[in-house]
C-alpha cells in the first residue's frame, strides 16, 4: 500500500494514499454532512452508503459508520478514534485483501471528526450496477453457481491468510455486472492464527445469517466449498 497522507479540512481529519484537489475535498465534506439513508431491506449490503460523483474519480461510495442494536438510541454514530478510526482500519484491511488478489472495493479516503471521539467515514470506489448475493440467490440467474464458486475461493483465501472478517454474510457480498463477487465491510476484521477455529467461526456466522433471515438454503454451498479443505 502507498504511504498515507493526513490532512485537516474544516472539521474533518482526512487520510488517503493520493492527492486530493480542493474541489474533491469540498465534495467530500458535503457528502459527509448528509445524513445516511436508512436500509429498507434485510442484509442490503451498501444500501445505506451514499453514491456520489467525485471530480476526476467518478462514482464513489461514502460509508457513514453508524451503530446498530439498542445502543443506537443512546449513541448513534460516535466512536473512539484510538488507536485509529474505524474508517482507517477498514481502509487498511481493504488494501490488504486487494493485495491478496481479492476483488474488494478500492479504498480512496477515510475521514473522521474529533480527536478521541467522533464520527467517521470511508470512501471507496463504487461497484457499478451491483446487487447483493442475497438478491442473486432469489433470482433465476444462470450465473448463480459460478458466482458461488468464485466467492468460495475468495473465502478460502481469507482463511488461508488467517483473516477473520467477523461479519461475513450474503448481504456483505456485492456482485457486479460481470458476475464477480466483492466482499465488503472489513471494519471488524482481525487476524486469527488458529485456522481450525477460524473455519468454525466462518461456518457459524454464515449459517446463522441464512437461518435468521430465511435466506435460500442453496447459499450453504458457498461456505461448504470454502471450508472443504480444512
Amino acid at each position: 500500500m502507498s504511504a498515507l497522507t493526513y490532512q485537516t479540512y474544516h472539521a474533518y481529519h482526512i487520510g488517503t494514499d493520493q492527492t486530493l484537489s480542493p474541489r474533491q475535498l469540498h465534495q467530500l465534506r458535503i457528502s459527509f454532512e448528509k445524513q445516511p439513508l436508512p436500509a429498507t431491506e434485510v442484509l442490503a449490503g451498501r444500501q445505506g452508503a451514499a453514491i456520489v460523483h467525485l471530480e476526476n474519480m467518478g462514482s464513489v461510495a461514502v460509508k457513514h459508520y453508524a451503530r446498530g442494536g439498542l445502543i443506537r438510541h443512546v449513541n448513534h454514530c460516535a466512536y473512539v478514534n484510538w488507536p485509529c478510526t474505524r474508517g482507517e482500519k477498514e481502509f487498511r484491511w481493504l488494501a490488504t485483501v486487494r493485495q491478496l488478489g481479492l476483488p474488494a472495493p478500492r479504498p480512496i479516503v477515510f475521514a473522521s471528526t474529533g480527536r478521541l471521539v467522533g464520527q467517521c467515514w470511508l470512501v471507496t470506489a463504487a461497484i457499478p450496477r451491483h446487487c447483493t448475493l442475497t438478491q442473486i440467490s432469489q433470482q433465476h440467474d444462470d450465473r448463480r453457481l459460478a458466482i458461488y464458486d468464485l466467492l468460495a475461493k475468495q473465502i478460502e483465501t481469507l482463511i488461508r491468510h488467517r483473516i477473520w472478517h467477523r461479519d461475513l454474510h450474503p448481504g456483505n457480498v456485492l456482485v457486479d455486472e460481470n458476475g464477480t463477487p466483492h466482499i465488503i465491510d472489513f471494519d471488524k476484521a482481525r487476524y486469527l492464527k488458529n485456522r481450525r477455529l477460524l473455519t468454525v467461526k466462518y461456518r457459524k456466522r454464515w449459517t446463522r445469517a441464512i437461518a435468521k433471515y430465511g435466506l435460500q438454503p442453496e447459499l450453504e454451498v458457498v461456505m461448504k466449498k470454502a471450508t472443504a479443505a480444512t
